[in-house]
């Protein structure tokens, strides 16, 4: 600070004495072309010697008097760096109840131990239990062992070995179905009684009805090449389906007419999305609507009526639910509710089948609530918080129009801290609509037990307000608790992050440059040479993440030797020393030396002194006086911040005119000379 403060005076004192000093010349210049020349006697002379001791005698005095004095530009720092300490200390203030409160509004009522420990419940009934779950071929196994034959049991596909329609059937009927419907412990004719509720996992009960969904391409959705396989010269299948789904190419037609349900109604009928309770599902291969070939198995039914509906739908080899032609989404879906805490649970299990017959295997089981009159505390609470956060929005806005009104729009709305504060209340923003959404939906569905025996029809939308809600306020944890280091900038110890990115972020930005660079050059080298044989590098997303996950470790190097041995070794080797050694090292070395640089400049405080520094300011400034002194300003229109603000703006306007009097007066000297060369 002292060694600023110096050089700032220096600075601005020899500026003074170099005006001095050409004012002086000026004045001698004069005194010469207006002495007459010699001729001019001894009394113009001595005329000329008294002005010429006079007039240094004032500049002198004029200099003594500049170099005493502090450079306005000086002051104006000074003056700016306390207006930001004081801006920066009151929100601090606010900040630490809003970073409460937030905390309490992101996880109040939401036991994410308790659902984890359901959701896995659930997950080892569906996911763990093998397909072919029967008696007779354990009791073949056991005999096959106790005789020698065997030595050991063989494990069968679980749902994550599904392949083929061949395999979803039986998971359908042995795992779905057998354990949704305890069709091993309990009577398979039985139904439940009105009013009563199915449990499968401990208080974990199913709502309404399970509903299976396919989505179907439409056949000769796309056309082959005439050369390849020609019109009436090839045995080759004529029927194309295309890759994907979209609007132009999804089938929407009746198929499987001799399939009917108990009614004697087609079972497989195609309903549009806007007919269907639900929400898209957003999968690796695209979007998959909501809508498409339906049926539906009531929870309330028997396990043998679940059996016939399951069989009826799945058990005719050449026309069943899916295939591996024209199938593209297969999902199967359901909802459930577990009461200690007080907690939805959406369950669905689907497949995206591609175009080539391969199955990807997925899973979505998320929790959620529904709003109730019984969360009325809750939202009183969230409209306290709602409060605070439209304080900060009041106070951005006041602040970007006082940046306007100072000429400073482009350079307030530059600045990381306003751009950060400002993703973070439309974040909230977000959250907040999402809520009132959610609150609105659920205070409409009437979500209350007993349900029909359907597919719930409002749920879908609720739990996906919910979830979406969920994650904006994960981003917005982020963006909340990162705005902490604008206020550590206070203390030079706490602030030496920022500032040591502020120091090196050209630096940083450079070789960050070099190496996306890199990345990407060597991402779409090994999409080029193992897409088709390695799932990591099959599509540019993946081999992007495919290559930063190969410079922390996680690579499948073996199966890049196992496609192509010589180009492997050099592909790897040779990322890992221009991507990992190099540049990565580059920027942990321009990080270090900007740090060395910030830490040799803070002024070092032990702890203690740290410590006892803050509790002395704070003190001071929670001082009844002072609080009252503040309120007092703050009411009356004239707080410190607002009294220093216009104080800067009184001395800028002054060394801005200050300054146009010295260019102008430069200017007039310009023009002296010119006319006395002339």
């Amino acid at each position: 600070m002292d060694e600023v403060m110096r050089a700032e005076m220096q600075g601005g004192n020899a500026a003074a004495m170099r005006r001095d000093d050409a004012h002086q010349q000026q004045h001698h210049q004069q005194q010469h072309q207006h002495g007459g020349g010699e001729d001019g006697g001894v009394h113009g002379t001595a005329g000329r010697l008294f002005t010429t001791v006079e007039a240094a005698g004032k500049d002198r005095v004029g200099k003594l008097r500049r170099m005493t004095q502090i450079p306005i530009s000086f002051v104006l720092e000074r003056l700016q760096l306390k207006l930001d300490s004081a801006n920066l200390m009151v929100d601090m203030l606010i900040y630490i109840p809003f970073l409460i409160m937030f905390v309490f509004f992101v996880t109040e009522g939401r036991d994410t131990e308790a659902n984890y420990y359901v959701a896995q419940g659930i997950r080892n009934q569906y996911e763990a239990t093998e397909l072919p779950k029967n008696a007779d071929k354990l009791a073949i196994f056991r005999n096959e062992i106790s005789q020698g034959q065997r030595l050991w049991v063989e494990l069968d596909k679980n749902y994550w070995g599904i392949g083929n329609q061949g395999d979803w059937q039986p998971w359908m009927s042995d795992v779905f179905v057998t354990t949704t419907f305890e069709c091993n412990t309990r009577d398979p004719d039985a139904t439940l009684p009105e009013g009563s509720i199915r449990a499968t996992v401990g208080q974990t009960f199913l709502i309404g009805a399970a509903r299976a969904r396919t989505i179907r391409t439409r056949i000769n959705s796309c056309s082959l090449d005439p050369y390849i396989t020609p019109a009436n010269k090839s045995l080759f299948p004529s029927s194309c389906y295309a890759i994907g789904h979209d609007s132009s190419t999804e089938d929407t037609g009746p198929f499987c007419t001799m399939q009917v349900d108990a009614n004697g109604d087609p079972l497989f009928k195609y309903f549009p999305p806007s007919e269907v309770p639900g929400v898209p599902t957003i999968g690796w291969e695209g979007v998959y609507h909501n809508g498409g070939y339906i049926f539906e198995i009531p929870f309330d039914t028997s396990c043998n009526n679940a059996l016939a509906i399951v069989n009826n739908a799945t058990g005719n080899n050449d026309c069943g639910f899916c295939d591996q032609w024209g199938s593209r989404f297969v999902n199967m879906e359901w909802f459930a509710y577990t009461p200690f805490t007080d907690s939805f649970f959406v369950i669905k299990y689907w497949q995206e089948i591609d175009t080539a017959g391969w199955w990807r295997l997925q899973y979505t089981l998320r929790s959620f609530q529904v709003w109730t009159t019984d969360y009325t505390n809750r939202t009183v609470f969230e409209m306290f918080f709602l409060a605070f956060v439209l304080y900060f929005w009041a106070v951005l806005i006041y602040q970007s129009v006082q940046a306007f009104r100072e000429g400073k729009f482009l350079v307030f709305w530059v600045e990381m801290w306003n751009i950060l504060e400002l993703a973070n209340l439309v974040c909230f923003i977000v959250v907040f609509g999402v809520r009132f959404a959610w609150m609105a939906k659920s205070s409409s569905s009437n979500v209350q037990f007993p349900f029909a025996p359907e597919y719930p029809p409002n749920l879908d939308t609720i739990q996906s307000l919910f979830n979406t809600m969920v994650v904006a306020n994960s981003v917005n944890t982020i963006l909340t608790f990162l705005k902490a280091l604008k206020y550590v900038r206070l203390n030079s110890q706490l602030g030496v992050l920022t500032r040591t990115l502020a120091v090196c972020q050209q630096s940083i930005a450079g070789v960050l440059v070099l190496f996306v660079l890199v990345v990407t050059s060597y991402a779409v080298a090994g999409w080029a040479l193992w897409g088709v044989n390695m799932e990591e590098y099959c599509t540019l997303g993946f081999a992007m993440s495919s290559s930063l996950q190969l410079l922390v470790g996680n690579a499948n190097y073996d199966d890049m030797r196992q496609n192509n041995r010589i180009l492997a070794t050099m592909y790897f080797w040779s990322f890992l020393v221009l991507g990992l050694f190099l540049l990565l090292n580059f920027i942990i070395a321009i990080l270090s030396d900007s740090f060395a640089k910030i830490s040799g400049r803070a002024f070092t405080q032990t702890m203690e002194e740290l410590l006892l520094r803050y509790y002395q300011n704070m003190r001071a400034f929670l001082r009844p006086d002072n609080v009252r002194r503040i309120f007092k300003g703050i009411s009356s229109g004239n707080s410190e911040p607002k009294l220093i603000r216009s104080l800067i703006r009184q001395l800028e306007e002054r060394l801005r005119l200050e300054t146009e009097i010295l260019e102008r007066e430069r200017a007039e000297r310009r023009r002296r000379a010119i006319e006395a060369d002339e």
